[in-house]
């Protein structure tokens, strides 16, 4: 079991990544767990503290990742840009951290 505090801001963009590829129809059952982990999460309150197992993490960290290199290449047609680059390098930091 993994557990990682995130900031608000990286909550948010993880939390609207992954509602999006369900609202798409894009999931897969590792998805749909993750989802669970990050309304768990909403449920505790800030601080935004994610309990998981490693599959979980694995695949939110990849999410940020992704965040990350797509936000990166449109940069200059992204709204706040640099918020959530902030936000997702900070994201995968803390996921980063947490698996071994």
């Amino acid at each position: 079991m993994f557990t990682v505090d995130l900031d608000a801001d990286s909550y948010d963009l993880l939390a609207r990544a992954v509602r999006t590829r369900i609202e798409r129809g894009l999931y897969t059952s590792i998805t749909e767990r993750a989802w669970h982990v990050l309304r768990d999460a909403a449920q505790q309150g800030p601080p935004w503290r994610l309990s998981m197992e490693r599959e979980e993490a694995e695949a939110l960290c990849d999410w940020f990742e992704k965040t990350y290199d797509v936000v990166s290449a449109l940069a200059d047609r992204w709204p706040d840009a640099n918020n959530v680059l902030d936000a997702a390098l900070r994201g995968t930091r803390a996921m980063s951290a947490a698996i071994p």
